[in-house]
């Protein structure tokens, strides 16, 4: 919750203009301080509202200007033993991974390639 807070407010510091930059975050920091009650959801509910608020923020706010680490978040859904979470995936899910390094054998024909164009050696010379 506290780092939901946070980004909230590192956020509303771009709002443009002045005026509605403060207005912005004295709502930020009311709607954060009220108290608790149980009849309403709880917590739950509160922090559905706020991810709500932090996208709409997103959106008021240029990309440009936003936080390196807010940029890249949004929700991501993995499917994990048939079942669906949030998260990330790591690498090793994704499947096999692929040796990227080059061959004897590829170089070879590379070089080949090379000379059948006269890229390694002076062109012809034409009479």
């Amino acid at each position: 919750v506290r780092s939901l807070y946070r980004q909230l407010l590192r956020l509303a510091e771009h709002v443009e203009p002045a005026a509605r930059r403060k207005h912005v975050e004295l709502s930020i920091r009311t709607e954060f301080r009220l108290p608790l009650r149980d009849d309403a959801g709880g917590v739950g509910a509160r922090v559905e509202k706020a991810q709500s608020s932090l996208s709409a923020l997103r959106m008021l706010v240029p990309k440009s200007a936003q936080p390196k680490g807010l940029q890249a978040q949004g929700t991501r859904f993995v499917l994990r033993d048939g079942k669906v979470q949030h998260g990330s995936a790591s690498r090793s899910t994704f499947g096999t991974t692929r040796d990227n390094r080059i061959t004897e054998d590829q170089m070879d024909h590379h070089h080949r390639l090379l000379r059948r164009q006269h890229f390694l050696e002076k062109p012809p010379v034409k009479h």
